[in-house]
């Protein structure tokens, strides 16, 4: 390698060491973004976030997990789930990588890009008709409504005659609190999802 290569290499890696440009630590402990631990059970040899940054010519991929980034280098062996390349994801994106290796020289095995979540049509409720329930009430419409936020965002307001199920407890409390009969009406609301 040439001596403008290995400079160039050098001052790259203590770039990424320092990580100016966000002011954050490198790779400690945590592993986890806040907002995946709601649905997603810590692994050690995980990291969920969102990208941050990645360079193709140097195989690197940063990934934000809110109070670290992780610096999590990839190769041609790496698979890639949901997106067509690193390159088409933009910053932001949440993404899953599973790694192979120590902590602080982790190796993508896999990056999967979490995707957009989809309700059919045809189990969609409008706004009109979810006025119409709602001012009926739940016993008249015959349904149940179920807030799937947080409970702190539920607690700052939600519809009335909505229970609160957080999704990441729904198998838990659903089975206490959900209807029996298959054929009830149930409609959840969330705070959508990206």
């Amino acid at each position: 390698m040439s001596l403008k290569k290995t400079l160039l290499a050098t001052i790259m890696m203590l770039c990424l060491g320092l990580t100016i440009h966000t002011g954050k630590a490198l790779a400690a402990k945590p592993n986890t973004m806040k907002g995946c631990k709601e649905c997603h059970t810590p692994d050690p040899n995980v990291v969920r976030g969102k990208k941050l940054a990645h360079s193709e010519k140097f195989k690197t991929l940063q990934v934000d997990v809110g109070s670290v980034v992780w610096v999590i280098q990839y190769d041609n062996n790496t698979l890639l789930k949901g997106a067509d390349s690193l390159a088409a994801l933009k910053k932001g994106k949440e993404i899953s990588v599973t790694y192979k290796g120590t902590e602080k020289s982790p190796v993508a095995t896999a990056i999967f890009v979490k995707q957009p979540f989809k309700v059919p049509d045809k189990q969609l409720v409008s706004v009109e008709e979810m006025l119409k329930l709602s001012a009926a009430g739940p016993e008249k419409g015959g349904f149940l409504l179920v807030d799937s936020r947080p409970p702190a965002a539920y607690n700052s307001g939600h519809i009335p005659d909505a229970v609160s199920i957080p999704f990441p407890k729904l198998k838990k409390m659903g089975a206490e609190i959900l209807p029996k009969d298959k054929n009830a009406r149930v409609i959840f609301y969330c705070g959508g999802f990206t």
